[in-house]
């Protein structure tokens, strides 16, 4: 029988590098995945797009409403796994969303539920409410009659395409302070891998990172790799007070991921380097 696995968020940055991934896993496996991937809105081009992926389907759904939810498991059943991940920074829907659909795993008896919470540095209860959200809901799955994998992967590489993150790494972060990041597409990657071995992987928290660069190890490799200076004198206005509080706890309390615990299980994951040689070119 075909193994049905759940992708919610399947428009957003992890959840669409699961659904790839697990299309490309399904190119080696002995037993491919049919992979539902949730979207609020089926006609969007993102989802579409999805749609046209072998072995997807996209599914309409909305984990702001728990019954939709419900429904799917119903309509689709049985679900072998649940891929999770919540978008919204808004801590209590947050945490009512993450809680709903482990709730709604457990009740409808999925294998294997896959959680991607985040590095919250050991700190409970966390300062920052999104991280703290996090923290909370890992605590919900661990009281539920449920096989689970937890992945917490450290700051998305992605963001470095955003200039006021640069500059904001560079001037708020301690200069000596190590700050672990990993490619989204190396967190989709890891979870494919995941839910293709589940008994290696079943109880375990894994913190997901592929480097843990200084402020200066960043300027240093996107001088070297683009010809651009990145470093900025004066800290940005970011518009975004979670981020700024979440820079401001990390120089105070470091994340504990580290790349090494990373490559035990994913020896594959990208550094930094890598990351800025594939994906910013290098100024004439």
């Amino acid at each position: 029988m075909v193994k049905t696995i759940l992708v919610t968020g399947a428009t957003g940055q992890q959840g669409g590098a699961t659904v790839r991934a697990l299309v490309e896993s399904n190119k080696t496996v002995k037993e491919p995945f049919s992979i539902l991937a949730l979207s609020r809105n089926p006609t969007s081009d993102a989802s579409i797009a999805l749609g046209k992926l072998e072995n997807v389907e996209v599914v309409k759904g909305d984990l702001n409403e728990p019954d939709s939810i419900d429904q799917l498991f119903e309509a689709h059943g049985p679900i072998y796994g649940v891929f999770s991940v919540q978008s919204t920074f808004v801590p209590g829907e947050e945490t009512a969303q993450g809680n709903a659909l482990a709730d709604l795993a457990a009740k409808h008896k999925v294998q294997h539920f896959v959680y991607t919470s985040t590095d919250y540095s050991g700190l409970a209860p966390h300062p920052v409410p999104h991280y703290e959200a996090k923290r909370l809901i890992e605590e919900h799955i661990h009281g539920l009659d449920l096989e689970w994998t937890i992945i917490r992967p450290g700051g998305f590489m992605s963001t470095f395409h955003w200039p006021p993150l640069l500059a904001a790494i560079t001037t708020m972060l301690r200069k000596d302070r190590r700050f672990p990041v990993i490619d989204v597409g190396d967190i989709g990657r890891a979870v494919a891998t995941i839910f293709s071995d589940k008994e290696s992987f079943v109880g375990k928290t894994i913190h997901l990172d592929g480097d843990e660069p200084t402020p200066s190890d960043v300027v240093e490799i996107f001088k070297e790799l683009t010809g651009r200076d990145i470093s900025a004198k004066e800290p940005p206005d970011l518009g975004f007070p979670p981020m700024e509080k979440a820079l401001k706890t990390i120089n105070e309390h470091a994340y504990i991921g580290t790349p090494e615990e990373t490559k035990k299980y994913f020896p594959w994951v990208k550094d930094l380097r890598t990351f800025v040689s594939e994906n910013f070119p290098k100024e004439a």
